[in-house]
């Protein structure tokens, strides 16, 4: 379900037509379209470039990004980022339509 890598993961999120999972190696947090199994790094897509390289190298206190899932409404996902970089708790990123 996770995809090729070997790992334990948690679902931060599931509905008939989406899954959120995070790797515990990584820490990155996926979207998975369950109808066509196709894969979405979220960091890739709503990060700067900053936090995008934080995600990829950090390691302490977790590995991977701070995007937390939110909620969902529609067929819009939201998103808040918990970046030590910016220090901005408030942020809210959607993906969707």
């Amino acid at each position: 379900m996770g995809g090729t890598e070997e790992d334990a993961y948690y679902i931060e999120g599931i509905d008939n037509d989406i899954l959120l999972l995070r790797g515990n190696q990584k820490g990155l947090l996926t979207l998975i379209d369950r109808k066509t199994g196709e894969r979405t790094l979220l960091y890739k897509e709503l990060l700067t470039a900053k936090d995008q390289e934080y995600a990829e190298n950090n390691d302490v206190p977790y590995k991977g990004d701070t995007l937390k899932f939110v909620k969902r409404s529609g067929d819009k996902l939201y998103f808040l980022n918990d970046s030590p970089l910016t220090g901005k708790k408030d942020l809210i990123y959607t993906m969707g339509q």
